[in-house]
């Protein structure tokens, strides 16, 4: 009886041990997944649509822009680990309507988060046609309907545009859900290819997305910087924010804790399942030792009786 808790024990104890195994390896490739940009040396700013900070957005890029250690800054409607989801139509000739996301963002972006370009190039204010901002204009927009705009697409977007490369996606336009005249889609020309940015967890598929730069509704400030003290850079930049918005609260995090977030029921279940496993390797344990110790009394009872019965 004492043989067979010991072996339920041990497998108990394997079973827990493989299972503990199996989701820290999991949670190895989780962490480990390219994000499609560069995570690392990212803060990103809440709170840039409230009306107190609209009038002072500019004066906020350059403020935060000048201190010490931030490289670059731009805005962006999305970031990472943030509830922002859009998603629009997208209609081409002779294929059928498509779903794809949407999201405006700032010149730089792209820039700022370290994605990585496979053709075409970025949108900046070099170009006319980068700057869609007329579309929040119901006067403006069906000017932009009639002269166009350009966008950049993520790669997950080229299957939905019928082409195999990214290359071979420039210069296509195609028509997307996102004007305030009825019933009409906004000619878009993609200009850029990038590699799927992973802004929420990896259980969740890539979107197929695109991207277009206009001056409004983007609430998020996202800083890329270099120093090898990130607090006292984050110190600095909310000291700035100060400076130039002092009754608006400063709302910031670096990426890479946004990103832990997503994670953190993983890590939970991890460290349980590491837990019981320990657990059962003791009771194991506990009950090799009170197992050799039965078979070691057992084993004297029997020596003893056996010198009686030589003795008679």
């Amino acid at each position: 009886w004492s043989s067979d808790v010991c072996s339920s024990d041990l497998a108990i104890s394997i079973g827990l041990i493989a299972c503990t195994g199996i989701v820290f390896a999991q949670m190895r490739h989780t962490l480990s997944a390219d994000p499609g940009f560069r995570r690392e040396g990212i803060i990103q700013i809440a709170n840039m649509t409230r009306a107190q900070v609209q009038p002072s957005i500019a004066a906020l890029e350059q403020e935060i822009g000048g201190v010490k250690g931030v490289q670059r800054v731009a805005l962006s409607q999305i970031a990472m680990n943030t509830p922002m989801r859009s998603s629009t139509s997208l209609t081409q000739p002779g294929r059928p309507m498509e779903t794809i996301g949407i999201y405006r963002v700032g010149y730089g972006f792209f820039e700022t988060m370290g994605m990585h370009l496979l053709a075409g190039r970025t949108l900046s204010r070099d170009h006319a046609l980068d700057d869609a901002s007329m579309i929040d204009d119901d006067k403006t927009a069906p000017a932009l309907i009639a002269r166009g705009m350009n966008i950049v697409v993520t790669v997950s977007a080229l299957p939905k545009l019928g082409v195999s490369t990214p290359a071979a996606a420039l210069g296509k336009t195609v028509g997307i859900g996102i004007s305030s005249v009825d019933a009409v889609s906004q000619p878009a020309t993609i200009v850029g290819v990038v590699t799927d940015p992973r802004f929420r967890g990896v259980r969740e598929p890539l979107d197929a997305t695109a991207f277009y730069h206009a001056d409004a509704n983007l609430g998020f400030m996202v800083v890329r910087f270099d120093d090898p003290d990130p607090i006292a850079v984050m110190a600095r930049i909310g000291a700035a924010w100060k400076r130039v918005v002092p009754t608006v609260p400063f709302e910031a995090q670096f990426a890479d804790d946004a990103a832990a977030e997503l994670y953190q029921a993983d890590q939970a279940l991890g460290t349980m399942f590491a837990g019981f496993a320990l657990l059962a390797v003791l009771i194991g344990c506990l009950g090799l030792f009170g197992l050799a110790a039965f078979t070691d009394r057992k084993s004297t009872r029997l020596n003893s009786s056996h010198v009686s019965e030589s003795r008679m």
